[in-house]
């Protein structure tokens, strides 16, 4: 369209961080609707198995599926993060309230309990 710029596009969850323009990483963070989420992963991504955590994000061969997501992946509402995976990675979400909120509405749904965040 003409006028249109590609950030104009992009929805507002995946809308790049100061630390995601200024970092070189793997452009697979860039698809978590949370921004202080990539930005945790960018800072510290010396320090973790990038492989590991994509496992723990999606391999549901361990029996353990990490994140759900429930509609549109853009929208940070639909994602549900598991209690196996926010104990494990406790720091990548470290600063994202709204995870533990979006989480529990989904956990709610279907009679699960609630992740507390004091329990990281």
């Amino acid at each position: 369209m003409p006028g249109r710029r590609d950030a104009d596009l992009v929805p507002s969850s995946l809308l790049p961080t100061t630390v995601q323009c200024s970092t070189p990483h793997h452009p697979w963070l860039d698809c978590f609707p949370f921004p202080r989420m990539r930005d945790n992963l960018i800072q510290a991504a010396e320090s973790f198995n990038d492989c590991e955590l994509c496992a723990d994000v999606v391999d549901p061969t361990s029996g353990n599926i990490g994140v759900l997501v429930w509609g549109d992946p853009w929208l940070p509402q639909n994602w549900e993060f598991s209690d196996l995976f926010v104990r494990k990675w406790s720091w990548v979400i470290q600063g994202c309230p709204e995870i533990f909120v979006y989480s529990n509405y989904w956990r709610a749904r279907r009679g699960l309990e609630e992740l507390k965040a004091s329990s990281v």
